[in-house]
């Protein structure tokens, strides 16, 4: 048996992601190991159980936070709820990935969390003389690098790293009235993308979007917003690269992306940042009537913008990160103001990924 693969797009959907995950798990259960890690998280593997990765069978794996923990005691047969797919509705589409939501029970009440579901894909069509590539990040790794740059991360974002996670599924809590940035951008300077209304978002974040779309002042403030969010993350790529192959505390990291080539651009897309709607509606209040005191140079603008472009190129996997040196530069020249501003921006955002692997020209039909 090798790894299935499905075309961007034609992703399975309902019971057909049930009937998938029993084909995925193959073998005998013949018990498990626990391992109780220095994080306070624990690692379950199966002594029987196999799954079929680029890197060939592996055994059948479940990584759990402490968070995680907390929902499997408050939420009996949550495992073989969320394998039986028997949870909510879908609520957005990733290449990869699709993602419902669904309210658990936690030590601070019902909350809302994300469950998504990964699967290896490749391109429909691409175009002429492009690499054929297959993407599939397990979700294992998504648990590993979100925890590792929650950590240790030398830029102040919000990083919303798994609770649960297996290699194909994983649960991460729900930024609920949150907007992709890059949504919100287009939204409020009215160049909607066709691709918009396959995002399902709240009406109370709808609703504020189309009030902000008809003021001016509100479409060049999201703008700014956008650029600094771009600031926030310049050049945490490249450190987080240089983490993977570098950090002697990687190793758990480089062990859940055994057989993957990666490349660690995602984390620094528009695609990958929520914006919280209640938490900006706070910052707008309060930076609006000072805008022109943190607007950026023109020149820095162009930066960011060429920096952000070469970020979203089509098929970005095999293409090098961009020089994040000139918006390094800009941080670095900052007034208080923009600084706290900057601060303002991270706090109102959330990373949603942090790692996208992918292998090329390696997968059988």
């Amino acid at each position: 048996m090798t790894i299935e693969v499905f075309p961007i797009g034609a992703k399975p959907a309902g019971k057909q992601i049930e009937s998938y995950l029993r084909r995925r798990l193959t073998g005998n259960d013949n018990g498990i190991t626990v391992r109780r890690n220095t994080d306070r998280s624990w690692s379950f593997t199966s002594l029987g159980k196999r799954e079929y990765t680029f890197d060939g069978s592996t055994s059948g794996q479940l990584e759990v936070s402490p968070e995680g923990a907390q929902l499997l005691r408050l939420n009996p047969h949550l495992l073989h709820r969320i394998r039986s797919v028997d949870i909510g509705d879908l609520v957005g589409e990733g290449n990869e990935a699709n993602i419902h939501k669904q309210r658990y029970n936690t030590g601070h009440g019902p909350r809302w969390h994300a469950v998504k579901y990964t699967f290896p894909v490749r391109p429909n069509q691409l175009p002429a003389n492009a690499p054929d590539y297959t993407r599939f990040t397990p979700c294992t790794a998504h648990f590993q690098v979100g925890k590792f740059v929650a950590e240790r991360s030398p830029r102040p974002i919000n990083l919303i790293p798994p609770v649960l996670a297996t290699h194909d599924i994983c649960i991460s809590p729900f930024v609920h009235h949150g907007i992709p940035l890059y949504i919100l951008d287009e939204m409020t300077a009215g160049t909607i993308n066709p691709r918009t209304p396959a995002i399902r978002l709240s009406e109370n974040v709808r609703s504020f979007v189309e009030r902000m779309k008809t003021q001016d002042p509100y479409a060049r403030f999201i703008h700014l917003f956008n650029s600094y969010s771009a600031l926030n993350h310049a050049g945490m790529a490249q450190w987080l690269e240089q983490q993977i192959r570098e950090s002697s505390e990687a190793g758990a990291i480089r062990s859940a992306l055994q057989g993957l080539s990666f490349h660690t651009k995602e984390i620094e897309t528009p695609r990958n940042t929520l914006v919280h709607i209640p938490t900006l509606r706070k910052v707008l209040h309060t930076w609006l009537p000072n805008a022109d005191k943190i607007a950026l140079l023109p020149e820095q603008t162009a930066a960011i913008s060429a920096y952000q472009k070469q970020l979203l190129l089509p098929n970005s996997a095999p293409n090098p990160i961009p020089d994040s040196s000139p918006l390094q530069h800009t941080r670095a020249t900052l007034t208080a103001l923009q600084n706290a501003f900057l601060r303002d921006v991270a706090r109102a955002s959330y990373t949603v990924e942090a790692i996208l692997g992918y292998k090329k020209n390696t997968v059988e039909e």
